[in-house]
Order: structure tokens, then sequence, then C-alpha cells
């Protein structure tokens, strides 16, 4: 139901604006910070000792657990639902006694006709006009934005509230153009991930080849009567003939890996630069309205955060 009055925010030609509280000031990038803990790729991963590699786990669940800490922090810093509802119903208008019977009692049509009176009443929109919105292209919805801005601004409080209108469809336009740069690198690293999966398939098989190859050419066991006299040979034979298999497939499917995820660490931190200037809009467009957003929203910081967290637990399986 929060999801459904939240529209009427979005009829102000805004997107709501994340709650901060103390995070944007205290900490601005605590991702990059997390990141440049994480301890570097051992030399040969194909030949590390034990002792290497349990210090390099170790090294990434340190950070992990830091970065769990720090999205724990950033939680608690989050509104309650009585402030959210608060702040809604002082944008919107409607009592937090009707917002609180709508988010635990309401239906989805008590919701359709409260958000159709209030549409009506404070912007002159229909609920038809916001369902032709969906099936309108970017640039159509665009444009439609623009209009209404100016519409809005003409018929209210003139040049004023036209620049403070244009401002809001410039900073939600760029809102929109960062988090279409966030996805292609989301999309960039899924494509990375399925060819780096193509290959660990046929470097797999080519394992499986090898060791069945090895298995037909070892030693037939010998015996006298129940006992294997030449169980140490054939021990032995494996000892020797198994591991060139797996290095084999070792050499072949771990540089793949660490160049992906070479390549995601560089995008990473020009991800940072993105969230971050979604931040800064975002902060801006919180000093410009009350509006929150009651999607069960993440911040820009954990959001960078998670993807930190996701990066060390793909470094930690790549041994």
């Amino acid at each position: 139901m929060f999801k459904i009055l939240s529209i009427l925010c979005v009829m102000l030609l805004t997107l709501t604006a994340f709650a901060q509280s103390e995070t944007g000031n205290t900490n601005r990038n605590p991702a990059q910070k997390y990141l440049a803990q994480l301890p570097p790729f051992p030399d040969n991963l194909c030949s590390i000792r034990e002792s290497e590699e349990n210090a390099f786990r170790n090294g990434i669940l340190t950070v992990v657990e830091a970065i769990g800490d720090e999205v724990l922090r950033i939680e608690r810093q989050q509104p309650t639902r009585k402030q959210m509802t608060q702040s809604l119903s002082e944008e919107t208008g409607i009592s937090t006694g009707e917002l609180n019977r709508l988010a635990e009692n309401g239906d989805e049509e008590d919701g359709e006709r409260l958000m159709e009176q209030k549409l009506k009443d404070d912007y002159g929109i229909s609920l038809e006009e916001l369902d032709n919105l969906e099936n309108m292209s970017e640039a159509e919805q665009k444009q439609w934005a623009d209009n209404y801005a100016k519409k809005h601004a003409t018929y209210t409080q003139g040049k004023a509230m036209q620049a403070e209108n244009h401002d809001m469809v410039n900073m939600s336009n760029r809102m929109e153009e960062l988090i279409g740069e966030i996805t292609t690198y989301q999309t960039t690293w899924a494509t990375m991930e399925h060819e780096l999966s193509q290959q660990d398939i046929l470097a797999r098989n080519e394992l499986d080849v090898c060791l069945e190859r090895v298995k037909r050419g070892a030693p037939e066991p010998k015996y006298q009567g129940e006992h294997c006299i030449n169980q140490k040979a054939i021990d032995e034979y494996f000892m020797y003939n198994e591991p060139p298999c797996h290095q084999a497939y070792c050499q072949r499917i771990t540089p793949l890996k660490i160049h992906t995820l070479n390549r995601k660490r560089v995008d990473l931190y020009k991800m940072f630069v993105l969230f971050e200037e979604l931040q800064t809009i975002q902060n801006e467009m919180l000093e410009r309205q009350t509006g929150i957003d009651l999607n069960g929203i993440e911040s820009p910081v954990v959001s960078a955060l998670t993807l930190v967290r996701e990066y060390a637990y793909d470094m930690y399986d790549s041994l």
C-alpha cells in the first residue's frame, strides 16, 4: 500500500530521496575503503600452500565481517515506520491514522481510491493519465514530465515554481542516467560470468577426460588371497599422474577467473563515483521535499557495500 501512495510524490516530478541520516557525512565512501582492504591474490593460485590459502581467505572474511557491521550501522540510522508515515503524511496531506489504516488493513482498491482523490484535488491528474505513463517510451515520459512541470508551474507559483520543477526534472533524469550506467556495468559482469561459466564447463570436461585416462592406465591390482600386493605401486601411480590433470584445469581456468575479478574491481571504483553522484542528487532532493520512499529501499551506500561484499565472496571462491 505504501508503494501505491508514494506515487503521489512522483506526480510532483520527483523521485523520493533515500533516507540517509548521517551516512552521507560521516563516511563518504566506505565501500572504497573496504575494497582496498581486501588482500591481493597470491602469486600462483595453482600451487598455493595451505597456510597461504588460509591467510588469504581469513583476510577476506575479516573484511566481509567489517562490511556487515557497517551495513548494520547504516540500517540502524534508517527512519522508523512512524517517522516515514509522518513524513508521507506531511508530503501528501493524508493523516497518519489513514496511512496506518491503509498499511495494515487497506486493499489495492482502497489505496487507489484515495490516491485518485488526492491526485484530482491537488494536481488535477487522473489515474488514467497516470496509467498511460506506464505505456510511454522513455522519451515520451520525459516530454510529459517537462510539459507537466511547465503547466504546473504556471498554474501555481509562476516562474519560481517552474524553475524548481525544471531542476527536479533534471535531477530525476540524471538519476535515471546514473542508474542506467550502473545497470550497464552489472550487465557486463553477468556476461563475463556467463562466459567464465562456459569455459569452466569445457575445462572440467577436459579434467574428467584426463582423470579417466589416468584411471584406465593404472596398474591392475594383484592379490594374494584378499591382500593387494601392489597397492603401494597403484597409490604412487595415481599420486604422480592425477595432479597434472588438476594442474592443467587450474592453469586454464584460474587466469580467466582472475581476469574477470580484476575487471570487476576496476569497474567497482567507477561505480562508486556513480553511487556518490546518485547520493548527492538524492540528498539535494531530500532538502527540497520531505517525501521518503517507502518501498524497503536500500541506500546507495549500502548498495555499494553489498557489491564489495559480493566481490569479496567471489575472491574467496576463486581458489
